[in-house]
């Protein structure tokens, strides 16, 4: 049953890196805003360049999280059509997803809580694509798990010689 348990890997992963890309966003920016009010470190135009480069670059981490987010799914789908699977097995494959969507669903709310407290401000804006997967983790792991289980279950069978 691996993939039902890469249902799972991926909630916990795409939580975990959700957290760290919203920090170091959070923490860069802060870091450049501080910099940028001493004159002596603004000085140049280069100065200034390098350090807008770096809030430019924390921006994107968003798309990072989604390109992460796509190819956990794919890993996911990919891993469940190499692995054998019985569909006599299913059983197993739902009990794992009972206890994965109430996970998520703990995960959606600690990313609420720690998003909106007002230590962050707005850093929020700059993450809608991870703010969505994030608040509705409960249902992209339902679609995830069934995906996987589909694919899992559904391959043609392949006999092998012994």
């Amino acid at each position: 049953m691996s993939s039902a348990k890469d249902v799972i890997v991926v909630t916990a992963v795409l939580f975990a890196f959700a957290l760290a890309f919203f920090t170091i966003n959070f923490t860069a920016k802060t870091l450049v805003t501080n910099i940028m009010a001493v004159p002596a470190m603004n000085s140049s135009t280069n100065a200034v360049e390098a350090w807008e480069g770096i809030n430019t670059t924390v921006d994107r981490t968003d798309y990072l999280f989604f390109g992460l987010f796509i190819a956990l799914v794919l890993s996911t789908i990919i891993t469940a059509w190499f692995v054998g699977g019985n569909p006599i097995f299913a059983f197993l494959y739902v009990l794992v997803l009972i206890i994965s969507v109430p996970a998520s669903a703990i995960f959606a709310n600690v990313w609420s809580d720690f998003t909106t407290s007002s230590i962050f401000g707005t850093t929020i804006n700059s993450f809608p694509i991870t703010n969505h997967i994030i608040t509705y983790l409960p249902f992209y792991t339902i679609a995830i798990a069934i995906l996987g289980m589909v694919v899992l279950f559904s391959k043609p069978f392949v006999s092998r010689g012994v």
